[in-house]
């Protein structure tokens, strides 16, 4: 019996590291399925990096004005990425950055994580991307990156590998 097998992605936006690495799995999986929290990649994105093949999305894909603002749904992100249903296949392959290594599985899937970095802006990059926000959002701000943290080490023990 042939075993179903999903690629999740954080998101799709440029052409990265992430997105070559996506590439060569890809080749790999031939048969396998591409989810993500977004993908806003051009035709000439698609065919280089997805192969032709279409991607299973969340919401935020259709939140408007997210292609521009994607950044502004960063505290969003880890509950988007609980919500991909990839309960029908037998392996789950996240390609992490950010998120993705977050999705839920059950117990008797196989997780693997290609985990490229952790999350840099909750980890190591906290005061930049805090700079960046209004002062009196900052509190706030700092409160969900340290949910995000806590979250992000948390969902690191449900990956098999």
């Amino acid at each position: 019996m042939k075993q179903k097998i999903a690629i999740v992605h954080d998101w799709l936006i440029t052409i990265g590291g992430a997105e070559k690495v996506l590439r060569q799995l890809l080749i790999a999986y031939p048969e396998a399925d591409i989810f993500c929290l977004f993908n806003f990649f051009n035709e000439q994105q698609r065919e280089e990096i997805l192969l032709g093949k279409k991607t299973k999305s969340t919401f935020l894909e259709r939140v408007p004005f997210s292609k521009r603002h994607y950044r502004n749904m960063v505290p969003i992100f880890y509950k988007a990425v609980e919500r991909l249903d990839v309960s029908d296949y037998d392996i789950v392959i996240s390609s992490s950055h950010a998120v993705a290594k977050g999705v839920k599985t059950r117990k008797d899937q196989l997780h693997f994580c290609y985990c490229h970095t952790p999350m840099r802006y909750v980890w190591n990059m906290k005061k930049t991307y805090l700079s960046q926000i209004p002062e009196r959002y900052r509190k706030l701000a700092s409160g969900q990156f340290r949910r995000m943290k806590e979250w992000d080490l948390s969902t690191s023990e449900n990956v098999d590998q």
